[in-house]
């Protein structure tokens, strides 16, 4: 079991100006009250939501992760500290 802990989860709602997009919110998380991390996107794919992590565009157009879990268990910690707040106020979230 990963030796960290999800404190804070922050979600800002994402619409796009025109179109749609598979992004549906941006997300900053605190991990044991001392580290933020933000850049982080719930998006809805086509096996339905999943967490993208922080990324920058390098020279040859591909995106690289910034901040990854190096293991399942961390990866699925984080996805589902996300999911669950997300889903908790997800009405909440979108009102204007």
């Amino acid at each position: 079991m990963p030796s960290i802990t999800v404190t804070d989860v922050k979600i800002f709602p994402f619409t796009p100006r025109e179109g749609k997009s598979a992004i549906k919110a941006f997300v900053e998380i605190t991990i044991n009250d001392s580290l933020v991390i933000k850049g982080l996107k719930i998006i809805d794919g086509s096996k339905g939501l999943f967490l993208g992590m922080p990324a920058v565009k390098g020279k040859n157009n591909e995106y690289k992760d910034q901040v990854y879990p190096t293991n399942k268990e961390t990866r699925k910690l984080l996805t589902d500290a996300i999911l669950k707040a997300y889903n908790d106020n997800g009405d909440k979230l979108f009102e204007e």
